[in-house]
């Protein structure tokens, strides 16, 4: 499934498995963070990932993992 992904966003989920911030992700990646946030945005709609939880916003979730 992940096969049918531009090569960006493959790279993007196999760094992503939580034990790295946005910073941090966007660093290796060579992006902003903002970038970062709508990589996870895309692959949320996309069922990759789970949707924020409580309601929360993506810019809400990003603001509290950059502030970590």
């Amino acid at each position: 499934m992940t096969t049918d992904l531009p090569p960006h966003l493959q790279r993007f989920l196999t760094l992503a498995d939580g034990t790295l911030t946005l910073k941090e992700l966007a660093s290796i990646l060579g992006v902003t963070y903002y970038t970062v946030g709508n990589y996870m945005r895309v692959l949320r709609s996309l069922g990759y990932f789970p949707k924020a939880k409580d309601g929360r916003t993506v810019s809400q979730s990003q603001r509290k993992a950059l502030a970590d």
